[in-house]
């Protein structure tokens, strides 16, 4: 996944498509789902992640799985992710 947002680039990742969507605002809502589930994991409040432009994307992607993943997740979450991941690459 990380490949394929770096490959889009930041003007790609950016532009809307026919549905009005561009792949960044694709991204976003699994953004906001790693983080909440890494807060849940810890028992931490949970804290909307900081809109970033269409560059840091994929950095955002890898550094919230990465904390997902060091939480010791809860069973399914990593199935979960999985799931969210190719339905993911499927929509760009």
């Amino acid at each position: 996944m990380l490949t394929r947002l770096s490959g889009l680039g930041p003007a790609r990742s950016a532009r809307p498509g026919p549905d009005g969507l561009a792949p960044v605002d694709r991204v976003r809502p699994l953004l906001q789902h790693l983080a909440d589930a890494a807060a849940d994991a810890e028992g931490r409040a949970r804290r909307p992640v900081p809109v970033l432009g269409a560059h840091a994307v994929g950095d955002q992607l890898a550094v919230l799985a990465r904390d997902l993943l060091a939480t010791d997740p809860p069973p399914g979450a990593l199935a979960d992710l999985a799931d969210r991941l190719v339905a993911l690459r499927r929509a760009l």
